[in-house]
């Protein structure tokens, strides 16, 4: 395969890269995090440093390798990712968006995905209308305790919700805020690798280009990983036979699903039930039935539902005494744009350790694909997103979230949407989405 180094230039930033180029979609295995060289920063890049350096006091040696990953690939992915779209337009907001960095979060074991792998900054005053209005993008809502008085904008990479750089603005102050890159999937979202970009670098280089601090010599392209690289998407979903199917009979109205939701999330995090027991809240229509999505997702093996259950834990953790000792959502006491309305509330208290949403009201693309983004005309859907968008469609009326995040020792720290479906008169679980 010819390699060749190239430079690309962000026309709205003006900032010079040395985007390291293939003339081909890359492949770049993950690999050992190790000190990055400095000096192969791009001059924004560098400004853009030098400003955290002058607020901080630490320089470049002074961050661990992570830090140094973390900041040179979100800032990239920030500037480029347009450079990725052949059909965005001219004028798309890049790094350019961004006054100064004020932290960089790398890897911190033991804490939540997100407050891990981020950029905090302080950006302009056009920063919160000029991500509002990318191409392709689509408001970010803000879930429980994740990010609680922030509001933000996604990228929805592949028209894919939970795919993609994430912009967060305080709610507050809309010139400070943070941003990150969402490239995991599922049960490596769980364990706080959202963000990483060493362990999902094949996915980085084909959305945003090598990165020429941590892999010298052969790069990529700014065409390459455009959507000419990005397969077809799937064929509509298929039932399968795989999830025994064990019938938990319910009313058909959401005040049902309150019932068969408590008693599953009570089954999987408390009574730490096996995935037997488990697997009959499972819907014969669900994510695994889907052509693609395992490989979308990383996930092997003949029990993708048994993985994700056992994935939840923390390994030697004590067990968990109660439901509320597990799993929580907050209602914003100053509720922001974009913030969904639980239905499942009495005078203005939650009745339940989780929040039940109604898909109907959300806004456009947070959840599920935006259909009506100028955009998707030109999008190849991945798996996940072409399933999300079948959900919609084939359950209207039928469908509901519930959404909470997970707390204590015993368990992984994340936010969850779970996606439930009614089939014939049971409610049953369709997709379970780690949030962060």
């Amino acid at each position: 395969m010819p390699w060749k180094s190239i430079y690309v230039v962000n026309p709205v930033a003006g900032y010079m890269f040395a985007a390291l180029a293939l003339l081909q979609t890359s492949h770049c295995p993950p690999k050992p995090v190790k000190p990055l060289n400095f000096d192969a920063l791009g001059p924004g890049q560098m400004t853009f440093f030098a400003s955290y350096q002058s607020s901080s006091g630490k320089g470049w040696a002074n961050l661990d390798p992570t830090q140094q990953l973390e900041f040179a690939g979100a800032t990239q992915a920030l500037d480029q990712w347009a450079h990725f779209d052949k059909h965005a337009p001219a004028g798309q907001p890049g790094m350019e968006q961004i006054k100064s960095v004020t932290a960089i979060n790398g890897s911190i074991p033991g804490q939540p995905s997100q407050n891990q792998f981020n950029v905090q900054v302080t950006w302009q005053l056009t920063a919160p209308d000029r991500f509002e209005h990318a191409w392709g993008w689509d408001s970010h809502i803000t879930l429980g305790s994740l990010h609680p008085n922030q509001y933000g904008f996604q990228q929805s990479k592949d028209g894919d919700p939970f795919l993609g750089i994430v912009v967060l603005f305080d709610k507050d102050d809309s010139t400070k805020g943070q941003f990150h890159v969402g490239l995991a999937d599922l049960l490596l979202h769980y364990v706080s690798d959202n963000g990483n970009i060493a362990e999902h670098y094949d996915e980085y280089c084909d959305w945003y280009g090598p990165i020429a601090a941590y892999l010298p010599g052969p790069t990529i392209s700014h065409n390459a990983g455009t959507k000419e690289s990005v397969p077809p998407p799937p064929p509509p979903p298929r039932a399968s036979a795989n999830i025994e199917a064990s019938p938990v009979s319910v009313r058909t109205d959401w005040h049902a699903l309150r019932t068969v939701a408590r008693e599953f999330v009570t089954a999987w995090y408390v009574k730490h039930a096996d995935s037997k027991d488990l697997n009959r809240y499972v819907a014969t229509d669900n994510e695994f039935t889907v052509p693609g999505i395992l490989t979308q997702l990383k996930m092997t093996g003949k029990s993708p539902w048994q993985s994700v259950f056992t994935a939840a834990f923390s390994k030697g953790a004590p067990s968990i005494l109660s439901l509320k000792d597990a799993i929580q959502y907050s209602i914003p006491s100053t509720p922001g744009p974009n913030q969904p309305k639980p239905l499942n509330v009495t005078d203005g208290v939650l009745d339940d350790p989780f929040a039940v949403l109604d898909p109907s009201t959300l806004p456009h693309g947070t959840l599920f694909p935006n259909v009506e983004s100028p955009a998707r005309g030109t999008t190849n859907y991945s798996p996940r997103a072409t399933y999300l968008n079948h959900l919609r469609n084939t359950y209207s009326g039928k469908l509901y979230l519930v959404v909470y995040s997970t707390k204590g020792p015993s368990l992984i720290e994340s936010g969850f949407v779970l996606y439930w479906i009614l089939e014939g008169a049971d409610w049953k679980l369709a997709m379970l989405q780690p949030i962060g």
